[in-house]
This record gives C-alpha cells, sequence and structure tokens, in this order.
C-alpha cells in the first residue's frame, strides 16, 4: 500500500493536530525594495513553513478537512486495479480529512458479488471519483461504474491523466488534470471540489431547515391564536 509521505505528510499531519493556514509577511528583503509573504502552518506561537509548491494543497486540504467536519459526506472511488497505489493515496487523504471513502479492497463482503457490493456503494455515495487513466480507460468494469454513477445522478469528478482523452459519459464533462510525479497539483485541485460540494450543500441544508423552523414557527403561532378565543 502506497502511504501519503514527506511534505503530504506533514502538513496533513500538523493540521490533524490543530495547526492552520497563515501567511507571515518578511518585510526585509536583501537588494529588494518589497515585501513578501510566505505560508506557514500555525498553533499558537509554534509554526512550520509550508515547502514550496505545497502551499495550494495546505489551503485546499485544510478548508476541506474543516467543512467535513460539520456535514456527513461519502465519496465512492472508481479506478483500474492497475492504479491501485494511487487510489490509495487519494483515500488516505480523504480519509484523514474525515470524509468516509468506500474502497472495495478495504471492505469485504463474503457471500455479496462484487458488482452488489460495488452498486451498493455508489448507491450510498454522494461523490463518485474516477481516476481515469491510460489503465482505466480500458477497464470494463470502470465504464460500468460509470454507467451505475451516472444512472444514480451523482456527481463524477474525473481525473483524467495527461495524454488520455475521456470518452463515454466523460466526454464535454469538466475534469481535474493528473500528471504522474505531480500528483499534489491534482489533489489540491480535488480538495478544492469537494470543499466547493460541502459548502453547497452545507448551504442546502441550513436553507431547508431555516424553511423548517419558519413553518414550525408559523403553526405555533397560529395555534397561540387560535387558542386565545
Amino acid at each position: 500500500m502506497l502511504e501519503i509521505t514527506g511534505a503530504e505528510e506533514l502538513i496533513i499531519s500538523l493540521i490533524n493536530l490543530g495547526y492552520y493556514p497563515d501567511y507571515i509577511k518578511i518585510d526585509h528583503i536583501p537588494s529588494f525594495n518589497t515585501t513578501l509573504s510566505r505560508l506557514y502552518l500555525r498553533k499558537g506561537s509554534h509554526v512550520t513553513i509550508v515547502p514550496a509548491g505545497y502551499e495550494l494543497f495546505t489551503i485546499n486540504y485544510y478548508k476541506l478537512k474543516t467543512i467535513a467536519e460539520k456535514i456527513s459526506f461519502k465519496v465512492f472511488l472508481s479506478y483500474s486495479t492497475s492504479d491501485l497505489q494511487l487510489a490509495y493515496k487519494i483515500q488516505k487523504i480523504l480519509t484523514e480529512a474525515g470524509i468516509y471513502v468506500y474502497f472495495a479492497e478495504l471492505y469485504p463482503e463474503p457471500g455479496v458479488t462484487l458488482w452488489e457490493k460495488i452498486k451498493g456503494m455508489i448507491q450510498n455515495s454522494d461523490v463518485v471519483i474516477v481516476l481515469w487513466t491510460k489503465n482505466a480507460k480500458n477497464s470494463a468494469f470502470v465504464s460500468q461504474e460509470l454507467g451505475c454513477a451516472e444512472g444514480l445522478k451523482k456527481l463524477i469528478i474525473p481525473l483524467v491523466e495527461q495524454g488520455v482523452a475521456p470518452k463515454g459519459l466523460l466526454v464535454g464533462r469538466e475534469y481535474i488534470p493528473y500528471r504522474r510525479g505531480r500528483d499534489v497539483e491534482s489533489f489540491s485541485m480535488l480538495c478544492n471540489a469537494l470543499y466547493n460540494f460541502l459548502l453547497r450543500k452545507l448551504e442546502e441544508q441550513k436553507k431547508r431547515l431555516t424553511t423548517i423552523l419558519g413553518i414550525a414557527i408559523s403553526i405555533l403561532v397560529l395555534v397561540a391564536f387560535l387558542a386565545a378565543f
């Protein structure tokens, strides 16, 4: 299994320990008449500099984790078994952020057919993330999972490998570009996409709650009015 390592592991660990992104100004730069800022992770008086190239990942992971704590959310990962290590890495990052990830290999169900299990996972998910790579484009299972997700009207977020053309249900759909060796860029965009989806979902829940509360108050007012006569 491929674990998150290096800078990503450090960033996630610190955020999970309560650190938050913060910009610190660097006022005196030799030979430059300018003020620069660097992104740090801060907890009280403790600060750790964010490695160059990981700034957006840090911000987007932090935003995702913060909102995932407020709302229940489930994701299904669709991938070719040849991309199992990449899928494990995404599963690890999202799980650390507090998102429940359906991952077929991690949830054995003896006596249940593989497709029955996968279909149930897709049905219970809010979002389906598909890793559309050179391996996945020829995978009958990935295509079948996409068809199931489309039929159930699930939001599909594709990560499309550079040089691999979307086909079938992915044609014309916006996607996150994926380049091997530059995973952090795709992970950052994925965290941001899920954050935006959760933000909309949370706002919808608040609107429904406000509507229900308004109806309840109206009923109480009406009952009180009728009881006065």
